[in-house]
């Protein structure tokens, strides 16, 4: 198993919980592409790239309390949680698409250490 498998299988766990029928959601690849769409239209990504393990780069990586502050982020709720956030870079932009209650809770206790996070970046 290759760390690259091995984190896509972290993703697919943590993004299961938020799949929602409802919404059109089957899988949990479903519910990321829902979820990236729903923060990146708001912050002006016309047209958000359909995410997939095939065209992500995906790695685990550190953020600073200053590098997540930068961060675009969808709402201000804290919570702590059981998973790394998960982000994506996009056209020189960093997005939080799920774990924005973890990174605020993150922020809000202005942490020294950095936080572990999942990061995609789309394969050009």
């Amino acid at each position: 198993m290759t760390l690259d498998s091995t984190l896509w299988e972290l993703v697919a766990m943590q993004l299961t919980e938020h799949i929602r029928p409802d919404r059109g959601d089957r899988t949990w690849l479903d519910a990321l592409n829902r979820i990236a769409r729903a923060v990146l239209v708001p912050k002006g990504v016309r047209r958000p790239p359909l995410l997939a393990p095939k065209i992500c780069q995906i790695v685990w990586s550190v953020r600073s309390h200053a590098q997540l502050l930068a961060a675009e982020k969808h709402h201000p709720e804290k919570h702590p949680g059981k998973y790394p956030p998960i982000l994506l870079v996009l056209d020189g932009r960093e997005f939080v698409i799920d774990g924005h209650k973890r990174v605020n809770h993150y922020l809000d206790a202005v942490a020294i250490e950095p936080l572990s996070v999942i990061v995609l970046t789309i394969r050009r």
